[in-house]
């Protein structure tokens, strides 16, 4: 729908003319949003933009040289200002902290793993003609609720926790901005859904999530002062 905001009767190309969608469009669109299309998604491609480059390269204005030069004012410590020192610690702690996910993650796994196998073998020594059927029952059902627990984090709470995520890492370093790729959030959604959907049995590993943990855990701690 366009709206004339020049009016007259002047060439079209000379008025100004907003677009904007209709409200019985907008009412359509929304009434076709079912449950099913919230669950699995739809194929139709959004309205907004999800999607923006990153410029990694400094403005080069007045502003910024201004900036240059307060900043060379201010060095005190052996011709430093301190911001070397904390992009070293930043990038330290970073590292540690991945390596303990690693670890909790890692022991997290084999503890749900030897409960499960545990019981599972209990089930097998005791008397009973269905055992062996109980046993593959209570298995199935164990992991199925452990990969619907994932499923369920990452389709209602972090989208962005999907898949492996380090195409996402290395798209988003190559400049392509991916909306809460790296927050909180997806930093605990990764985790808990790794864990469980190893430990559940899938045919998939820690090492790609932890690529995605380790960018999460290093841009959380950049930010950890700022507030949306």
């Amino acid at each position: 729908m366009a709206r004339d905001e020049g009016g007259g009767n002047s060439p079209l190309l000379a008025r100004n003319v907003t677009f904007r969608a209709s409200a019985a469009s907008q009412q359509s669109q929304n009434s076709t949003e079912t449950l099913m299309t919230k669950v699995f998604g739809t194929k139709n491609a959004p309205n907004q933009r999800v999607s923006e480059s990153l410029d990694y390269e400094p403005v080069q204005n007045k502003i910024f040289y201004e900036r240059m030069k307060a900043a060379k004012k201010e060095r005190h410590l052996f011709g430093y200002t301190g911001h070397t020192l904390a992009k070293f610690i930043i990038t330290m702690v970073s590292g540690i902290l991945t390596g303990f996910f690693a670890v909790w993650m890692s022991n997290f796994v084999g503890t749900m793993f030897e409960w499960k196998n545990g019981f599972v073998q209990e089930l097998l020594d005791e008397d009973g003609e269905h055992r062996v059927f109980i046993a593959y029952l209570w298995h199935a059902a164990y992991s199925c609720l452990l990969v619907s627990f994932a499923v369920a984090l990452v389709q209602y709470w972090a989208p962005q926790a999907a898949g492996a995520g380090v195409t996402l890492v290395m798209a988003y370093l190559n400049g392509n901005h991916v909306p809460n790729l790296l927050r909180l959030r997806t930093l605990i959604t990764k985790f808990v859904g790794t864990c469980c959907s190893v430990s559940a049995g899938l045919p998939m590993g820690p090492e790609g999530p932890m690529v995605h943990i380790g960018a999460c855990l290093a841009s959380v701690i950049t930010y950890a002062e700022c507030s949306e």
